[in-house]
C-alpha cells in the first residue's frame, strides 16, 4: 500500500485470509498445491479489484 500499487483503506489481515484460505483448503482437503496457473489466476482474483487503478503499471 505504501507504493500505492493498492487501495488505501483495504483491511490488510483479510487479504491475507483471501489469500491463504484457498492455499489451506487445498493442502488440506486434495493434499495436492496448486499449478503456477492456477496460483497466479487466484493472486489476480483476489488482488486485481484491490489494486488502486491510478497506478497503471503491471507488477509481476
Amino acid at each position: 500500500m505504501r507504493g500505492g500499487e493498492l487501495r488505501s483503506g483495504l483491511d490488510l489481515p483479510l487479504v491475507v485470509e483471501l489469500l491463504y484460505g484457498p492455499l489451506y483448503y487445498r493442502l488440506i482437503i486434495h493434499r495436492d498445491l496448486y499449478s503456477p496457473e492456477r496460483l497466479r489466476s487466484l493472486i489476480d482474483h483476489v488482488i486485481g479489484p484491490l489494486r488502486n487503478p491510478e497506478v497503471t503499471r503491471t507488477i509481476r
